[in-house]
């Protein structure tokens, strides 16, 4: 899909005739950033603290960014 930085992809375990299989749903490539939303718990849990997640995000996302030399 060529996505990059943090996702939330929504999927649902199918298990026709026991054969387990994963199927995505979609791609939300702006994932929530409130005191709920699951990318910041997801980090909290890591020991990632807000501040320091969406520090990390931007840096991420200015490497990619770059100009190349």
């Amino acid at each position: 899909l060529g996505c990059s930085g943090a996702t939330r992809t929504d999927a649902i375990v199918r298990d026709p005739e026991g054969a387990a299989e994963i199927v995505a749903l979609e791609v939300n490539t702006l994932p929530g950033m409130t005191a709920t939303s699951l990318l910041p718990n997801s980090a909290a849990a890591a020991g990632i603290p807000f501040d320091d997640l969406c520090e990390r995000l931007v840096e991420e996302a200015m490497k990619r960014n770059a100009p190349s030399d």
